[in-house]
């Protein structure tokens, strides 16, 4: 009998040395996300000793109707042809693609290696849940550009993920408005208090949180108001463009 529980105890102690030795050799998480193919820089923008929770913010920007960037256009230019907006719309809708697939290679590397399955996105409310869905239903029935509902509609699609669930708190986003004419905003104190709202709902979630977000957002003040939380923003390749 004491022979037994001697062995069951080495066996234990094998499997504890073992998982250690396996978390010892890993490498940080800012270190492994550099190294997915597609990801060329990861800022460490808030990170405690010893964290325990982290957000990773995959910096973003965004697909608009070509009517809206048509206005943009000719902002700095009122004469520019229809033919010269098309042209410069496919281009946009290129560049948006390229950043996006990169962006799902960094998402499926989230699931499989860190047992990622909800993926945050930005301009998402409760509200909103059924309108998004539809447009992932159009999607998966071709009817609708598949860029217009992001990496992480993507990724629920292909399955590499369970759920896209929203980043926002109705009230603060509302209050930003940032569909509205005059643009977006990201700075004064409603983009503080939506950008509070976004990080409590993040961190409320759980070790490790994956959101979508616009590349101009740092939620750096927000995240090191809760001490124990890391924060990377993570920009694939194609952002520069």
């Amino acid at each position: 009998m004491r022979d037994r529980l001697l062995k069951v105890g080495i066996l234990v102690l094998v499997v504890v040395l073992a998982a250690t030795l396996v978390m010892v050799d890993r490498p940080a998480l800012p270190d492994e996300l550099e190294r997915v193919q597609g990801v060329a820089l990861v800022e460490r923008l808030v990170s405690p000793g010893r964290p325990a929770r982290r957000i990773v913010h995959i910096a973003d920007f965004h697909l608009i109707s070509r009517a809206d960037y048509g206005t943009f256009l000719r902002q700095d230019d009122p004469d520019i042809s229809e033919t010269k907006v098309e042209e410069e719309f496919q281009k946009l809708k290129a560049t948006v693609r390229g950043v996006q697939a990169n962006q799902l290679r960094l998402i499926r590397w989230l699931a499989k290696e860190h047992d990622v399955r909800v993926v945050y996105l930005e301009g998402l409310t409760e509200n909103d849940k059924d309108a998004y869905a539809n447009m992932v239903r159009l999607v998966r029935e071709g009817e609708l550009d598949y860029g217009l509902i992001g990496a992480a509609g993507q990724a629920l699609i292909a399955g590499d993920i369970e759920v896209v669930s929203p980043a926002e708190e109705q009230a603060p986003y509302r209050a930003v408005n940032p569909l509205a004419s005059e643009g977006l905003k990201v700075e004064g104190p409603e983009n503080d208090a939506r950008e509070e709202a976004i990080v409590r709902r993040l961190a409320a979630k759980g070790p490790l949180s994956v959101v979508v977000l616009g590349l101009e957002h740092d939620l750096s003040r927000h995240v090191q108001k809760l001490g124990d939380c890391e924060y990377l923003k993570v920009y694939v390749e194609g952002l520069e463009d």
